[in-house]
């Protein structure tokens, strides 16, 4: 199963994720932004593009990577990614429903002025106001219908949801695979 968490640029994707895994022992983290790291060298100067996610090769990718890891691992990859395009979006969901991946997504939210005062103190991601505007269009839009958006609460809020029992995302055990063989068997 993935489980994906989107949200605006700086919105604390990764930091949930990190706590999702703590609540999820089992799960592993996948940053599909790595993937983008990993092929801008090798097509920056065939197609310059504003952002990595316009190129096809990319969502392709984070979809093997995810499913390839979803076989192997058999836990659950918590993948923190903002998606704002809606086509981008499609296309990673649709290839991941192909290969029969389960995936549960959220859309991280805050309140407009909480985000930009991330945004100000932020030195990891360098996002702009340009980029918060571009997810508060896709959450007024296409991103609301497509994946429930999370109360707007900090971690260990008292009206923060706790764990259950059974974590909505916890996957039921299976024997183990052998690493040795394809994950696609």
């Amino acid at each position: 199963m993935i489980v994906w968490l989107n949200g605006p640029f700086g919105g604390g994707k990764t930091t949930t994720a990190a706590e999702l895994v703590a609540l999820l022992p089992e799960a592993v983290v996948f940053d599909p932004e790595k993937m983008g790291e990993a092929i801008v060298p090798a097509l920056s100067s065939i197609e310059p593009v504003p952002d990595f996610q316009d190129w096809r090769p990319w969502r392709e990718l984070v979809v093997a990577a995810l499913v390839s890891l979803d076989r192997y691992t058999d836990r659950t990859v918590v993948a923190p990614q903002t998606v704002v395009v809606e086509q981008y979006w499609d296309e990673i969901m649709s290839g991941l429903a192909a290969a029969g991946v389960v995936v549960r997504a959220f859309t991280l939210d805050s309140t407009p002025e909480e985000h930009e005062r991330r945004i100000a103190g932020d030195t990891v991601t360098n996002a702009t106001i340009e980029e918060i505007k571009l997810h508060e269009g896709a959450v007024v839009g296409w991103r609301r219908h497509r994946a429930p958006t999370t109360a707007r609460l900090s971690p260990g809020s008292p009206n923060a949801p706790r764990s259950s029992t059974r974590p909505c995302c916890a996957r039921p055990r299976s024997p183990r695979r052998s690493r040795a063989g394809s994950a696609f068997q």
